[in-house]
């Protein structure tokens, strides 16, 4: 492997670093996805102003993706699922690879986890809290990358067209024993 002399040359992620040192407030007008940009600024504050900012904040992503296929795995069958799906995330070659880059595409992928857990967690056990809790998560997907509505419409749609509510868990277990 090809050792780089000078990372976060182009891209994404020097733009990342750029606009995170810019900003003066969550919600600015120039951009649209604020999430990654915030969470790069912080890893900035941490790191004293160093680039790798923006790696700590692709690898938190990553990390809190993890966490969040084992939440989901949970949710969906049990936890020795969510563990083995976890375990399988976090060995995934691409996503170890891209990581430490700079890239949104794992913060992405959590929020997008967590929300499809709270989701579930919203249709087990309908409720305020529960409602709350999974439109905080849909609106952290969207600030994230603005392309999520294509999951956050249809889930709220789904979710709120069904006759004679059943479990995630129990229609998940229901469709793998019918395997």
């Amino acid at each position: 492997m090809v050792a780089r002399t000078a990372p976060y040359v182009g891209g994404d992620p020097i733009n990342y670093l750029a606009y995170a040192r810019q900003m003066e407030s969550f919600y600015q007008a120039h951009v649209r996805e604020p999430v990654f940009l915030a969470s790069t600024r912080a890893a900035l504050w941490l790191l004293d102003g160093q680039d790798a900012g923006v790696s700590l904040a692709s690898c938190v992503g990553s990390v809190l993706a993890v966490f969040a296929t084992y939440l989901l795995g949970v949710a969906l069958l049990s936890p020795a699922a969510g563990l083995l799906a976890a375990l399988l995330m976090a060995i995934e070659y691409d996503a170890i690879m891209w990581a430490p880059d700079g890239w949104r595409d794992d913060t992405f992928t959590a929020t997008v986890l967590l929300a499809a857990w709270a989701l579930l967690r919203l249709h087990d056990r309908p409720a305020f809290g529960t409602g709350a809790a999974s439109g905080r998560m849909l609106r952290i997907a969207c600030l994230t990358r603005i392309t999520a509505l294509t999951f956050v419409v249809p889930a709220f749609c789904g979710w709120s067209w069904q006759p004679g509510r059943v479990s995630a868990r129990h229609g998940c277990r229901a469709s793998v024993s019918r395997c």
